[in-house]
């Protein structure tokens, strides 16, 4: 087989991998721009054509737009920009960009076949409604495949029939009720048995109180009353009085106190006859101060007395001052 690239009028007719359709998957390669190159694929539509998106993490749009002879297919990064990263803009009523031919900047659309990298790719995508507007897309024009690609990258792939695992997973269903049940039925158990239990003890308890009830004495009557009275009067005049069963005090023996010395021991405190105790004495009165009287002065002589009350005297009095001071 030849290992060169198709002519870049007819890059939409190279021999994809796998099942294609170009109104959702195309495949832009061979632009001097890297960042117009990869996997597009169906998102949505803009002006009655195709929207695709670039499968990866990086948002990138090829739509055709309609602006007059400039009109054509473009890669840009956002729908609302003007500039484009490339732009195929022969013919210029191409349904499909496949049916571009080669971009200004030398890139190629061909059709792109379904494959498990492919798919792979889709949970690159930022935003969750792109996601799943392509999967759905790419459900409905590939339909088994795509749902088994995507299995097979989600871990979800199995190698039993649909119908085993079926059975299978109503097999577990069936034993996880069957626990319930027998866990339900020995909870059952253990609360009946719990009931028993409580029932017994208090028929137990009922029987301990009429035991104690039959054991314990009932209320005396009045007769009873009278007879302990009775006999407690009887037993009162039978013991003697307190003072004649104490022997008689000598009149020579003095009171004793319990005292503490400076260790904490006791020791008995010496006998004190009357008027050989502490005398109190009575308070004694603070000092009384009296404040120190104010410093007198003499009476200085008459003269001075003028001069200070006069000020034309006091002026006099400094001239002739300084006079004698001169001299």
């Amino acid at each position: 087989a030849s290992s060169q690239p198709p002519p870049s009028g007819g890059g939409g007719r190279a021999e994809p991998s796998g099942p294609s359709d170009p109104k959702v998957l195309v495949r832009i390669a061979g632009s001097s721009d890297g960042a117009a190159n990869g996997v597009f694929a169906w998102v949505g539509e803009c002006a009655a054509r195709p929207l695709y998106r670039l499968l990866g993490p990086e948002p990138r749009y090829l739509h055709f737009a309609d602006a007059g002879i400039a009109s054509g297919w473009r890669v840009v990064d956002r729908m609302t920009s003007d500039d484009f990263v490339e732009r195929f803009l022969q013919p210029v009523d191409a349904e499909l960009p496949t049916a571009c031919e080669g971009g200004e900047l030398g890139g190629r659309v061909l059709e792109c076949g379904l494959s498990s990298e492919i798919v792979g790719r889709i949970a690159m995508i930022g935003s969750h409604e792109e996601r799943d507007a392509i999967r759905g897309r790419l459900g409905n024009a590939f339909g088994e495949l795509f749902i088994k690609l995507e299995a097979a990258n989600r871990g979800l792939a199995t190698a039993t029939s649909p119908v085993l695992s079926v059975a299978r997973a109503m097999e577990a269903q069936q034993r996880a009720i069957q626990l319930l049940h027998s866990r339900l039925a020995a909870e059952a158990q253990h609360r009946e048995a719990a009931e028993a239990h409580a029932r017994a003890l208090e028929d137990a308890f009922d029987t301990l109180q009429l035991r104690i009830q039959a054991q314990l004495p009932g209320p005396p009557t009045m007769a009873t009353l009278q007879e302990m009275q009775a006999a407690g009067g009887e037993r009162a005049s039978a013991v003697p009085p307190l003072e004649a069963a104490l022997p008689p005090s000598s009149p020579q023996s003095q009171a004793r106190a319990l005292i503490f010395q400076q260790d904490g021991e006791a020791a008995w405190a010496p006998d004190l006859g009357p008027g050989q105790g502490p005398v109190p004495r009575p308070p004694v009165a603070p000092k009384e101060r009296k404040p120190v009287p104010p410093p007198t002065f003499r009476r200085p002589p008459s003269g001075l007395r003028i001069l200070a009350a006069s000020p034309t005297l006091q002026a006099t009095g400094q001239a002739a001052d300084r006079g004698g001071l001169g001299e």
